[in-house]
């Protein structure tokens, strides 16, 4: 996803770079080379970046025909939701990864009305190609049933063979803060904003949850459940059926 985006940069910058080396086609006794180089930065760059943007997927964006968007972490995609689960309050992270190698990746929440309220906190081994779904239990206080909480969202990954082939390239929300909640590429930003005088804020993503209507106190609560992670799909199996999402998705068991 980055190589990606990188390259479509690449390629708006030489578009503009022709255009204005196009300018010497009006100018009288320009040299040839001057009038040679405005097409062939122009056309060539339009076309690779026509042909990195419509690039075609080799796997579906089940992320995308379930919830529309989502987040996007160096090509860790995920989005969360909250639910219920035998009367504990959890939290469901619903990835898929764009490329074809297995990937490690951390992903936190937190809350921006304070550190009252826990932090949430997933790690993910997820296998080449997949989508599925990884599950935590979190002793939420009891004022916050039913209520909506928005969170700040981070998120690192790493894949220890490489990433291999890209599988899915439309866009989702890219995410620069990780899962400790820096971002050097905000530091860069207002670094070199103050070089010429300015000051820009930034501050990581974020999302709203609906939580559940009720759950079990945490002083009540006893041994929280351990995580779980389940793989619904990889490269190569049947059709994603979305039915199978169907525990997953209610708020209230």
């Amino acid at each position: 996803m980055r190589a990606r985006e990188i390259t479509k940069g690449f390629c708006l910058f030489f578009i503009v770079t022709g255009l204005f080396f196009a300018m010497a086609w009006v100018i009288p006794n320009v040299g040839w080379p001057y009038l040679v180089t405005g097409p062939v930065l122009f056309f060539g760059g339009l076309g690779v970046f026509l042909r990195a943007h419509f690039a075609r997927d080799t796997a579906p964006d089940i992320l995308r025909d379930l919830f529309g968007t989502y987040f996007d972490r160096d090509g860790f995609c995920f989005t969360v939701r909250a639910g219920r689960r035998d009367g504990h309050c959890v939290f469901r992270l619903f990835f898929q990864t764009r490329y074809e190698a297995p990937s490690t990746c951390r992903v936190a929440l937190r809350a921006q009305a304070g550190p009252w309220i826990p932090q949430v906190g997933f790690a993910v081994e997820c296998p080449p190609g997949a989508m599925g779904v990884a599950e935590v239990t979190v002793p939420m206080p009891v004022d916050l049933m039913g209520r909506e909480v928005r969170y700040e969202v981070g998120a690192s990954v790493r894949y220890p063979k490489g990433r291999g082939r890209t599988l899915r390239f439309k866009d989702a929300i890219v995410l620069r803060a990780d899962s400790q909640f820096d971002d050097a590429f905000t530091t860069v930003a207002v670094v070199g904003s103050l070089l010429v005088g300015s000051l820009v804020f930034s501050s990581p993503a974020s999302l709203r949850l609906s939580l559940p209507s009720e759950w079990t106190p945490p002083e009540q609560a006893g041994t929280l459940p351990p995580p779980r992670l389940v793989v619904l799909w990889t490269p190569g199996d049947p059709p994603f059926d979305a039915d199978a999402l169907g525990p997953f998705l209610a708020v209230d068991d």
